[in-house]
């Protein structure tokens, strides 16, 4: 279960969850990398599919997942 988190200035660094389609239901997880953690970018899929990849990327554990919509919605960790 994600805690959901309010943030006075956005984190550094973060995972983005975009809307890839919002008709359809259909999200994808993306990383640019950094000096700790190789970039990655899921595959689109239904946003519990996302989710529960991400469980099992070890590189990305404890970085915040920011949820995109054109702007962020919601923070989880």
């Amino acid at each position: 279960m994600a805690t959901i988190l309010h943030f006075k200035r956005q984190p550094i660094r973060y995972i983005e969850l975009r809307a890839t389609d919002r008709r359809r239901g259909l999200w994808q997880a993306y990383y640019p990398g950094d000096e700790w953690t190789a970039e990655f970018i899921t595959t689109i899929g239904q946003r519990w599919m996302v989710l529960d990849g991400l469980r099992y990327l070890t590189d990305c554990h404890g970085l915040p997942l920011v949820e995109m919509d054109h702007e962020p919605v919601e923070v989880a960790a």
